[in-house]
């Protein structure tokens, strides 16, 4: 995979977020483990019916599939910078 700006920042929650751009993504289980593969998926999949998805290992972004059908969501990007 091409190399892109992204981060995985905890939240308030205790959960973790994935920054990739201008983009927001969560994973399912809400923990973030370093050690196996997680899937990401944006933050607006059920709002918005986004099918963006991203998978990592460790902090390795491995894949990013799909293209967002929405403007990026500022706020959100915010509140984790």
């Amino acid at each position: 995979m091409s190399e892109c700006d992204f981060e995985i920042v905890p939240t308030n929650r205790g959960t973790y977020r994935l920054r990739v751009g201008e983009h927001t993504f969560w994973c399912l289980s809400g923990r973030f483990d370093p050690g196996r593969v997680v899937n990401w998926y944006c933050s607006k999949k059920s709002a918005r019916k986004c099918r963006a998805i991203c998978r990592t290992f460790g902090n390795t972004l491995l894949s990013a599939v799909g293209q967002h059908n929405h403007e990026p969501n500022f706020r959100s990007i915010r509140l984790h910078l």
